[in-house]
């Protein structure tokens, strides 16, 4: 039997038994700090002594360093620094300001056991009382964050090179635009420079209008937005074109441009539009990176279940490391820092939309270049044929009633000029009411609406008039382009939507009665 012996005295003996709680004793306050640190896993917790040879070892050190403590004990702590910090003598740094100051604290990259590197911020801290003395380090894995703020970094850093490069490539054809408007206004101009001078303008505004073109495709593609229109093509013409519209856009190219392809037409099922879009960006670069003497050659050749498209150069070429990295968004050619690093892009991404994908081959810098887009041909079986009368410019009905509308007073002006002189009556409206206002007054066949204007948009603009005047055909022309955009323009009523610069040779066959009804 036992007894609790503060329960007992010495005149009277306990009559009954009482049971007394049992408690393990109490374990030592050092082992109670070793629970404690085992039980830390996700920091890395160590102790050394003054020759900085380790003496402890915790669970969560073994984790984030790979070493198990049997193997640490004993060796130098300088095996978990980088060479270059084992060189500089950093170990015996921290060491040393932990020792006069009480505290190393630092943030740098470290050694795993398998030589993989890690960033950790940590600290070092001497163990008061300790005989021999000791230091202990506790240190966290911190790459994620570490990483996560270089991307960050770079991102901004690729940022403001991007804006930087857009202000630029924006002014290279403004410049021979701006001084192209100065020449004009010289009544002494003769008459074969005046056309010269106009040449030069149209393809320096073909220029800015495709780099918007690759900005807003960029956009799209991001986000996920772009829709093919598949239907049976044949990828020959689709080359043609495409080299034709790059060799008007920058005039009589200098260098010598060769195209080489079947005499029987390539059908393959794909979207005329983005692929030519593809091809005129890699003639584009081929035109940009290859000297005047130097040579171009365009090459299309089938199979039965595929087509291939190559566009070689002999111009400035390309490093190893770049034949990927290339068609990553806003790269650039490391030493030639022109372009915005998107054409590419686009070329890649909207070959892939088609089920295919791009390559980019290179002997090196000064050896020419060879980008080759592959695409399956899809299914190719001959459409139903239909006879469709070529469509031209009709007699434009003299007189013809047209609104214009938008908030930019010389786009509105010099669009307001231009149908004036093809015979149209014309009035303007600035704003979103005053819109409104005119065209119940005028009741025109068509009125050409900006969608972005004061007041009201002009999605509300076409749908108050319409509301009372249900003949007018109102026509969006707009910066925004979108699918999105079109949707909303054609529920508020709109019959057709040109994204700017819309030139008049797109304009005269729907105001002349000649295009389809179509929204474009």
């Amino acid at each position: 039997m036992s007894h609790d012996p503060r329960l007992l005295s010495d005149a009277a003996p306990c009559p009954d038994p009482v049971p007394v709680a049992h408690h393990a004793p109490a374990a030592p306050a050092e082992d109670y700090e070793r629970e404690m640190i085992d039980s830390a896993i996700d920091f890395a917790i160590f102790t050394f002594f003054d020759d900085r040879k380790i003496a402890s070892w915790s669970p969560g050190a073994e984790r984030i360093f790979g070493y198990g403590e049997q193997e640490i004990t004993g060796e130098v702590l300088d095996l978990l620094f980088t060479p270059e910090d084992r060189e500089a003598g950093i170990p015996e740094k921290e060491r040393i300001v932990a020792a006069t100051e009480g505290r190393a604290s630092d943030e740098r990259w470290h050694l795993k056991k398998d030589g993989s590197r890690f960033y950790a911020s940590g600290a070092v801290f001497p163990v008061k009382g300790s005989a021999p003395q000791r230091f202990v380090k506790i240190a966290m894995d911190r790459t994620r964050r570490k990483l996560m703020e270089e991307a960050l970094t770079e991102s901004d850093r690729r940022k403001n090179e991007f804006i930087a490069t857009l202000a630029h490539e924006l002014r290279n054809p403004l410049a021979p635009i701006r001084t192209g408007i100065e020449l004009l206004a010289r009544k002494d101009l003769p008459e074969e420079m005046r056309e010269k001078v106009l040449t030069i303008m149209v393809g320096q505004m073909a220029t800015m209008v495709h780099l918007v073109d690759d900005l807003l495709e960029v956009s799209r593609i991001t986000q996920g937005k772009v829709k093919l229109k598949l239907e049976r093509i044949d990828l020959v013409e689709v080359v043609r074109s495409a080299v034709a519209s790059c060799q008007t856009a920058v005039g009589q190219s200098p260098q010598d441009v060769a195209i080489s392809a079947p005499s029987s037409r390539v059908w393959i099922e794909g979207d005329a539009v983005r692929l030519e879009q593809c091809v005129v960006n890699l003639v584009t670069n081929a035109f940009k990176f290859t000297p005047p003497e130097g040579k171009i050659h365009i090459s299309v050749s089938a199979d039965e279940s595929s087509v291939e498209i190559a566009v070689m150069d002999n111009g400035k070429g390309l490093k190893l490391m770049e034949l990927t990295s290339v068609f990553e968004l806003f790269t650039q050619v490391s030493d030639l820092r022109s372009g915005l690093g998107i054409g590419l892009a686009v070329v890649k991404s909207l070959a892939e939309l088609h089920g295919g994908g791009v390559r980019a081959d290179s002997q090196g810098p000064g050896l020419g270049s060879c980008f080759t887009i592959r695409l399956p041909r899809g299914n190719i079986q001959e459409p139903v044929q239909e006879t469709i009368a070529a469509a031209s410019p009709g007699p434009v009905e003299a007189g013809m009633r047209i609104l214009v509308v938008d908030d930019n007073l010389d786009a509105a002006a010099l669009l307001s000029t231009a149908l004036t002189v093809q015979g149209f009556d014309v009035r303007k409206a600035h704003a979103g009411l005053s819109a409104v206002t005119a065209a119940l007054e005028f009741q025109p066949v068509f009125c050409l609406c900006d969608i972005g204007l004061p007041e009201i948009d002009g999605h509300e603009v076409a749908r108050r008039v319409l509301a009372h005047s249900p003949g007018i055909i109102f026509v969006a022309i707009s910066g925004w382009g979108a699918d999105s955009d079109r949707d909303l323009s054609r529920q508020a009523g709109f019959r057709h939507h040109f994204v700017k610069p819309v030139s008049m040779d797109e304009l005269l066959p729907l105001l002349s009665g000649t295009r389809p009804e179509l929204n474009h």
